[in-house]
């Protein structure tokens, strides 16, 4: 949403545009048109795994990958990650310039937790600062931002037990229950390995988390 000068919003397209029409139908009230020099706006995010709002498992949640639309100046120094239960997180962040990608690996295995993720605007390109918020009510969370440069980047994504299969925080009889009614079927809640049908595999590994 345009509502201030001198913003910059940033599209996905399918392939490269080769033209541009604005305002084709006449909708902005106008008496004149000037034109002007493109300049460089903020940064944005345009890219996270875990994807925002995900539910994952432990192995899935080994690193974070945060992508950039264009080269940033970005470290450690500008991530903070935590859990609602364990708290702050700490972790190594590296920076590959090439496909303009942080990526933050968590100093030791994350429990199963709700975590947020969040990105400093202390994050820069060309000295303007990381046009990172991500508003609510967008349908897509992504690419960040509001068109002006400054505003932190925060989502949040869930890891959990694929053992705790009614996810009530413990694994328990109540998983067990579940896993034996499915058992010999192909339920994907109770198909801990993922090999299509839920068998002794998946019951070994529900006891090896019991408790």
């Amino acid at each position: 949403w345009n509502d201030a000068d001198g913003e910059h919003l940033l599209f996905e397209t399918m392939q490269p545009a080769t033209s541009l029409n604005l305002d084709p139908d006449d909708w902005i009230l106008a008496t004149l048109v000037t034109t002007t020099a493109f300049t460089q706006g903020p940064p944005k995010v345009i890219d996270v795994l875990p994807a925002p709002d995900s539910t994952i498992s432990p192995a899935e949640a080994d690193s974070i990958s945060i992508v950039f639309h264009k080269p940033v100046t970005a470290s450690g120094a500008d991530i903070t990650l935590t859990g609602d239960v364990a708290g702050s997180i700490g972790f190594t962040a590296s920076y590959d310039a090439p496909t303009q990608t942080l990526t933050v690996t968590p100093d030791s295995p994350l429990a199963p937790d709700v975590y947020s993720l969040t990105i400093a605007d202390s994050i820069t390109s060309a000295g303007i600062a990381l046009d990172g918020e991500t508003p609510n009510d967008f349908e897509l969370p992504l690419p960040s931002g509001d068109g002006l440069p400054g505003g932190d980047a925060a989502f949040a994504f869930t890891v959990t037990n694929a053992a705790d299969i009614n996810n009530d925080g413990v694994v328990d009889t109540a998983d067990l229950g579940i896993l034996i009614a499915a058992f010999g079927g192909a339920d994907p809640d109770a198909d801990l390995n993922n090999d299509g049908v839920v068998d002794t595999a998946d019951l070994g590994l529900l006891i090896a988390a019991f408790g």
